[in-house]
């Protein structure tokens, strides 16, 4: 995705919270590629978008050890070394909105794209899309994952009803997304943006963390918020003295522990569904 929008960490701790959110996610839907998607025919070719550190790939090539699997994102920092990887997993830098090599178009039976909705900015995911279905053949499929980021809710499982310290934080996250058109309100309407680009909507469903997921969601969740804090909001500042300097906005991040331990949970929606394309 466009380095434009968000940085976040090139670090180890990113990584891990990239590898968490992933199998929380998988543990959550109970599937890696939907089973709506057909994935036994021979010769089939799969891209995942903002593949990260490849682990939706890496997971998938122990049930499809046959299949072309191939992954990109603007980034390689997470990108395990060449000889680590699956026989037939491919991962290559690329910016999912520039125009796609000629190579890639309508080269793949499946495009799957994995929680991006920070990264679209203006409530308008049409133009990404339109690279996606652009690589895909006839016929093929799109199964689309996402959070909804945009509706996250502070909730208490504990005595404890106020969080002030996550109020503060979340509050200079929310102000620089919106900032820069990042407001993600789109992830509800899903299925009316597939509709308008001829997609036959073959599944479609909003699923709440479960209960029993709530504290170790949390705590990746916070790992996010401080990753995106330190590496978007705070370089931002630009030594505005109008605006909270970068201790300040470091403060609450430090107390967010805390409040985790006292019944914090911040939860979302995960929501997904998958298209096909015309034939």
């Amino acid at each position: 995705m466009s380095r434009e929008v968000l940085a976040f960490g090139r670090h180890n701790e990113a990584a891990v919270r990239l590898y968490i959110q992933h199998w929380m996610c998988q543990y959550q839907t109970g599937f890696l590629l939907h089973p709506a998607v057909p994935s036994q025919a021979p010769g089939l070719k799969i891209i995942d978008v903002a593949c990260g550190t490849g682990i939706w790939l890496i997971d998938l090539s122990r049930s499809l050890p046959n299949a072309q699997l191939d992954g990109f994102d603007i980034s390689d920092a997470h990108f395990p070394p060449r000889d680590e990887l699956p026989r037939y997993v491919d991962l290559f830098s690329l910016d999912a909105t520039k125009p796609l090599p000629e190579h890639m178009v309508a080269k793949y039976d499946v495009v799957h794209i994995g929680r991006i909705n920070l990264f679209i900015r203006h409530e308008n995911p049409a133009p990404l899309l339109q690279n996606f279905l652009a690589m895909l053949k006839p016929g093929g499929y799109i199964h689309w994952d996402e959070l909804d980021v945009g509706g996250m809710q502070a909730k208490s499982a504990g005595t404890e009803q106020s969080f002030p310290y996550f109020t503060e934080m979340n509050g200079y996250g929310k102000a620089w997304l919106e900032a820069q058109g990042c407001t993600s309100r789109w992830v509800s309407e899903l299925d009316k943006l597939f509709e308008g680009h001829k997609l036959k909507v073959l599944d479609y469903k909003r699923l709440p963390i479960g209960q029993h997921m709530a504290k170790p969601w949390t705590e990746m969740q916070v790992m996010a918020n401080r990753d995106f804090i330190e590496n978007d909001v705070i370089p931002s500042i630009g030594g505005n003295p109008a605006l909270p300097s970068a201790e300040r906005r470091r403060e609450p991040m430090r107390e967010v522990d805390e409040e985790c331990q006292k019944g914090l949970r911040l939860l979302m929606d995960m929501v997904y569904i998958v298209g096909q394309k015309p034939v």
